[in-house]
């Protein structure tokens, strides 16, 4: 018992050939783990490619560049307590809407926002948590408008 270890743990040196013996009488060692290692690398590279698609998955359009986007903001202009509104509507690689967003002169007014949301969840086809519904600015907004 000269060494440090020996004094620690006296029977250190049985168990280590006895483990080092049980993995080598594992027939191709080797390669189970480097088939294990591929395994995982495989698992990780799939797992990764597909959150990146799902990050690039949305395709965002402003109204003024979306058929349904147009079609939608001028339904929804002329109900009542809308005023002028700008919808932009993002939709998923097989062109599923997957939100809604309306500005609306009205959006402050609880009553039109309830009105909003039951038309574009017809026209639309997405639940009413999918749609986010705001009051216009009074400076314009990005474009200037006004």
């Amino acid at each position: 018992m000269d060494n440090k270890n020996d004094l620690i743990n006296p029977n250190n040196d049985e168990k280590k050939p006895k483990i080092i013996e049980k993995i080598k009488n594992i027939k191709h060692f080797e390669i189970i783990v480097a088939f294990v290692i591929a395994l995982v690398g495989i698992l990780i590279y799939f797992i990764a490619g597909n959150v990146n698609k799902k990050a690039s998955s949305r395709e965002y359009k402003y109204s003024g560049g979306n058929d349904l986007s147009m079609q939608v903001a001028k339904v929804l202009s002329n109900i009542d307590g809308v005023g002028n509104c700008d919808v932009l509507i993002t939709f998923d690689d097989d062109k599923v809407a997957t939100g809604v967003v309306v500005v609306a002169d009205g959006g402050d007014d609880i009553k039109v926002k309830v009105r909003i949301v039951d038309a574009v969840c017809t026209l639309v086809n997405v639940d009413g948590n999918k749609i986010k519904i705001y009051k216009t600015n009074n400076n314009g907004g990005y474009y200037g408008k006004k």
